[in-house]
């Protein structure tokens, strides 16, 4: 999959001098990476815990929310273990007291999750951690063939993720991504046909997609009874592929998949291996923890999924909930590798809103883009009932008015001038009561495909983005 003159040329060339010229050391830390993912489970633990063992005295003098919080006199797990559990909400509503002061917060740079859980949250992550994620989607997309110089076709609903028409970016498309965008955030018919086309004519044999695209990429495949694709892998991400949406993939498209587990907060969480057997977690740069109640998980037993960032210096993620429920595996991978699995076993979905003029939209789109950076809303839930219109319920952050004529132009935007928008103040909106939260509900289906027909995704704000461009 990655052999080639060009890609050996991107490994051992162009990312090295792009990573000096970018000054972020993310090539160095892929090579760090691909070593480290190979050493014994105590190893790992060994560096986990030194990196802990400063993340703790950082936090403790840097940020105010963990100054009289944090125990530094005592083993680092432990005292990670009295750290309360934070969510979005308390960072919503003390957004100044989870950052860091100088010199960090002049050096971060700002990054922000629509969420498909519908709440909104605008974050900081500092250089050096740029560079480290960068390099933690090398080591995991190389999993899946999916190295730089590769060509691959890309269903993706981010926008700035895309190319731009400066003679920069298209120099790194040429040395480096080689990616194909189909924009997944406003599907048709005629973009999943493009879709097509494009693997036929430039020969692509890597695929990658958020989930529910993916899935939606494979029932247009079985109705059309497409069957002359061949890949050699697909990287799957957002909301988790249920089994008959999986085996409709590599059914019609022929490849094995490899499924991606994170979110803007971490980057890269987890992703599988070639072995299929879980998914792997970045462990040197994240402690993933699994809860039940306020203990670890046993192996084989379902936890909430709770995650530290170790090396993010101007906005500390500790103990951060994510909304997701997995379980621990405990045995050593068949791969060799030494980093701890899990196995995602459910959670949130989102649904494409069918649209008269905009196709099929979706909700992991719709939450990126309706509600990041837009003060003042605390929940959002798209909810749709008749082909041409959506109720948009809302409910505003504490002492904050709902910032209504925004959040109806956006839509409009999003959706079509000729989709009628409700919007409802609802200040009883809340997660449910298992915490999950489903951002968009539409009765209707693409593809004319009843909605009690589709297979169930878990956690659509689970969305492993390619790293921001400079």
């Amino acid at each position: 999959m990655s052999t080639g003159l060009q890609p050996w040329l991107a490994r051992h060339l162009w990312v090295p001098l792009h990573s000096r010229w970018e000054g972020n050391a993310y090539a160095s830390e892929w090579r760090r990476l691909e070593s480290s993912q190979w050493s014994s489970g105590e190893t790992l633990r060994e560096l986990r815990e030194e990196r802990l063992k400063k993340l703790l005295r950082f936090i403790h003098e840097e940020v105010p929310f963990y100054r009289g919080r944090v125990s530094i006199d005592v083993d680092p797990w432990e005292a990670l273990s009295r750290l309360p559990v934070i969510d979005k909400g308390m960072l919503q509503e003390e957004e100044g007291s989870f950052r860091s002061g100088e010199p960090w917060a002049s050096r971060a740079m700002p990054n922000a999750t629509g969420g498909s859980t519908g709440q909104p949250l605008r974050f900081l992550v500092d250089p050096e951690r740029w560079g480290t994620r960068k390099a933690a989607t090398l080591r995991h997309n190389a999993w899946a063939g999916l190295v730089p110089g590769t060509s691959v076709l890309v269903l993706w609903g981010q926008p700035s993720d895309f190319p731009k028409t400066t003679w920069k970016d298209s120099l790194r498309s040429l040395l480096l991504e080689r990616a194909v965008y189909v924009n997944a955030s406003s599907l048709s018919e005629e973009a999943l046909e493009n879709a097509v086309e494009l693997l036929r004519r430039r020969r692509i044999r890597l695929l990658q997609a958020y989930s529910g695209a993916l899935g939606l990429f494979a029932q247009y495949l079985a109705q059309k009874d497409i069957q002359d694709l061949s890949l050699d892998a697909v990287v799957s991400s957002a909301e988790m592929l249920a089994p008959g949406t999986r085996e409709q993939v590599r059914e019609r498209l022929g490849a094995p998949i490899f499924d991606r587990y994170g979110c803007r907060e971490f980057s890269v969480i987890a992703s599988e291996c070639d072995a299929h057997a879980g998914m792997h977690v970045n462990a040197e740069h994240l402690i993933v923890e699994i809860l039940v109640g306020d203990r670890p998980a046993r192996p084989g037993e379902i936890g909430e999924v709770v995650v530290t960032d170790l090396l993010n210096r101007a906005q500390p993620f500790v103990r951060y909930r994510m909304g997701d429920l997995a379980t621990p595996i405990a045995e050593r991978c068949s791969c060799g590798r030494g980093l701890p699995r899990l196995e995602l076993v459910g959670g949130r979905k989102t649904d494409f809103i069918v649209t008269p003029t905009k196709g099929w939209v979706s909700g992991v789109s719709l939450a990126t883009y309706l509600i990041t950076n837009l003060p003042g809303v605390a929940h959002v839930r798209l909810e749709q009932n008749q082909r041409d219109k959506v109720r948009i319920r809302a409910r505003a952050t504490a002492g904050a008015s709902l910032p209504v004529e925004e959040l109806r132009a956006r839509s409009s935007r999003m959706l079509g001038e000729d989709m009628g928008i409700e919007l409802v103040e609802d200040p009883t909106l809340r997660p449910e009561g298992s915490g999950k939260f489903r951002f968009s509900v539409s009765d209707f289906s693409p593809l004319g495909v009843p909605v009690s027909k589709i297979e169930p995704a878990s956690n659509p704000d689970r969305v492993a983005v390619p790293e921001p461009r400079t």
